[in-house]
C-alpha cells in the first residue's frame, strides 16, 4: 500500500480504508432499488443525478457484522463505478511510508494485506481491486440495460 489519504469507515466496531484516488463522493445512505435475484453482494441500486449506481454490500464483501449502514462511499476503481455501504465515515486521515505495515495474516484474506497506525489505533487498509465484486456489478448492468431495451 502506498502512503497518502486513506477515507476510514467503519462497519460495527471495525475501522477500514480506502485509498481517497478511488473515492468520488460520501453521501448519506437514501432510497435503494431491490434487484430481483441479485448476487448475493450487491444489495441494490439508487440514482445520483441520474446515474444508476449499484450498491456493494461491504459488510458481506469483508465477512464483517453491519450495525447501522448509514452511508454509501461511491467509488470507482478500474472504471467501475459502486456505492460501498457502510455503517459510519470517520474521517480522512494521511498516513506516512512508516504508519502502514504489512501484515501475512491480512494477505491471506485477498482484501488486505496492510494496516495503517493512528493515535486511535490499526485501521485495515483496503486493496480496493480486491473489495469490488467486479463480475456481479456486470450482471447487475447486464440486466439493467437488458430492462431498459425491453
Amino acid at each position: 500500500m502506498n502512503p497518502g489519504k486513506y477515507v476510514v469507515f467503519g462497519l460495527g466496531e471495525e475501522q477500514f480504508g480506502l485509498p481517497i484516488e478511488n473515492v468520488q463522493q460520501i453521501l448519506k445512505s437514501s432510497k435503494v432499488t431491490k434487484i430481483p435475484r441479485a448476487p448475493k453482494d450487491i444489495v441494490g441500486l439508487f440514482s445520483l443525478r441520474g446515474t444508476t449506481i449499484p450498491i456493494v454490500d461491504t459488510s458481506n464483501v469483508l465477512s464483517v457484522p453491519s450495525n447501522e449502514k448509514g452511508y454509501f462511499l461511491v467509488a470507482m476503481i478500474d472504471g467501475v463505478q459502486a456505492a460501498f455501504l457502510v455503517d459510519q465515515v470517520h474521517r480522512i486521515i494521511d498516513l506516512a511510508a512508516e504508519d502502514i505495515e504489512a501484515n501475512d495474516d491480512l494477505a491471506e484474506a485477498k482484501m488486505s494485506s496492510h494496516c495503517g497506525k493512528t493515535d486511535e489505533g490499526l485501521i485495515v487498509l483496503l486493496e480496493p481491486k480486491a473489495c469490488i465484486p467486479v463480475k456481479a456489478i456486470k450482471k447487475v448492468k447486464a440486466t439493467e440495460t437488458e430492462a431498459l431495451a425491453a
